[in-house]
């Protein structure tokens, strides 16, 4: 009797110990997803740009930017935030966001400026409270327009 009470016991440690298991296995795997976008069919892999010294650096130095990549600025509060095409070494697209995360306005194919100068000034016509960034061609490549909403998956 004694020897069936401790093989139940060590089954019933086994299967604890896999709920256990499995339940850290599903933690790690959606941590390790990265936040994207959903813009219809197309997903949008992110870097989160939600701290001042993230949204100063923004992607400024880069070489490039993968085709479903983009950087979303994340702001405290709805404002006209601007944006310079300072130290960028390829061109962009930027998508404004409101609160909602409906497209407010978009600026398509933002050059670079030549090396050491400082580019335009960018900034949107109404308050924002979110801004993508894309390599440019990405906006019409994708279709978006104002009006249209896009979704933060994280």
């Amino acid at each position: 009797m004694k020897a069936v009470g401790l093989i139940l016991l060590g089954i019933a440690a086994g299967i604890l110990a896999g709920f256990i298991y499995l339940a850290q296995v599903r933690q790690s795997d959606t941590l390790s997803q990265p936040p994207y976008l959903q813009i219809g069919r197309y997903q949008i892999s992110l870097e989160i740009a939600d701290e001042p010294a993230e949204r100063r650096q923004g992607l400024a130095g880069r070489e490039s930017l993968a085709d479903n990549a983009g950087m979303l600025f994340v702001f405290p509060v709805e404002g006209r935030y601007s944006f310079t095409m300072t130290g960028m070494l390829f061109p962009l697209d930027f998508v404004w966001l409101d609160e909602s995360l409906k497209i407010v306005q978009v600026n398509e194919n933002q050059p670079n400026p030549p090396a050491g100068e400082r580019g335009v000034v960018i900034e949107p016509r109404t308050p924002v409270r979110y801004v993508l960034e894309l390599p440019a061609g990405m906006i019409e490549r994708l279709g978006l327009e104002i009006g249209k909403s896009v979704k933060l998956v994280e």
